[in-house]
């Protein structure tokens, strides 16, 4: 090593090269040392030799730093989602702001002997039932949906829709309209009945359609029961739709619930591959609605 840096040295300081300082003598690199020095080229003439001009280098001081434009600063988080937590800071805002205006509509409906509430929780049957009740023109009253979490009845369907609806008018105080919904299939004595939603839970749409494996009757027939109470002790009105089909492989991607496995009688398509207009007109929901929307015409004042 001695031997090394003695001939390192020795070259350093021959007459041939210009000296240069070790590059042992560069200033440390530390964040909390002055910026380090270039290294600039320089060109020296060795004249006496009658060579040409040899280049080293040596340390210069570095220069003013170069101007640099403002880094643009990050979007406020209300108008940035790029990131999940984000995303559901989104949601829940509004999910709040929804529920904000929902309550205010509440308030205005509960003291609005014009607007009535319809209990769902069910957005696509939501939808049926505003196209429905715009279809027969149900002015001047209006629907105000709300989900509300009615206790489950058992029994005939009649006997439940008429203590949903009293449960109901009793919850908001005011006018109400719940419904009933049955899918009864011949070969099975009628079931699933009032019960189909805990079957479509359990065994899927398909799974209704196997039910009926080893039964040559497929027919069936849907129902719906809308209750209406104008208020907490009022005696509840019951309207009931009714539309006969068969029970189907499950087809088409629209509707929801059991739709796709159920043909009305006349058509060769079930209620999942109908447009929403057509499916309304002979619907049992349709149905229902529509006896319902006289009734409250004829009792505009009452």
């Amino acid at each position: 090593l001695y031997k090394v840096m003695a001939v390192r040295n020795a070259f350093m300081r021959s007459p041939l090269l210009p000296y240069s300082p070790p590059f042992t003598s560069r200033p440390p690199l530390h964040p909390a040392s002055p910026a380090p020095r270039r290294p600039v080229q320089i060109s020296t003439s060795c004249s006496a030799a009658g060579s040409p001009p040899l280049l080293h280098h040596v340390w210069s001081s570095p220069p003013p730093p170069l101007p640099r434009a403002p880094l643009p600063s990050a979007p406020p988080l209300s108008t940035c989602a790029y990131t999940s937590a984000h995303r559901g800071r989104i949601r829940q805002r509004r999910v709040s702001a929804c529920a904000d205006l929902t309550s205010a509509d509440d308030a205005e409906c509960s003291t609005d002997k014009l607007c009535i509430y319809f209990v769902t929780g069910n957005r696509r049957k939501e939808q049926e039932v505003n196209a429905i009740l715009a279809a027969e023109r149900f002015f001047p009253f209006r629907v105000q949906h709300i989900d509300l979490d009615l206790p489950e009845m058992q029994g005939e369907p009649m006997d439940i829709a008429r203590a949903k609806v009293a449960a109901a008018a009793a919850h908001v105080g005011c006018s109400v309209l719940v419904e009933d919904t049955s899918l009864c299939m011949s070969a099975l004595n009628g079931m699933p009945g009032p019960y189909i939603k805990w079957f479509v839970d359990c065994v899927g749409v398909a799974g209704l359609y196997r039910l009926l494996d080893g039964h040559a009757d497929k027919s069936a027939y849907c129902q719906c029961i809308v209750g209406f109470c104008s208020g907490p002790g009022a005696e509840p009105r019951l309207f009931v739709g009714r539309t006969p089909g068969t029970i189907r492989p499950p087809q088409g991607t629209g509707g929801f619930g059991w739709d796709a496995v159920f043909v009305p009688d006349g058509f060769e398509e079930p209620f999942s591959a109908m447009p929403m207009v057509q499916k309304n007109r002979i619907s049992h929901r349709g149905k229902a609605l529509q006896q319902f929307v006289a009734y409250r015409k004829a009792n505009e004042g009452h």
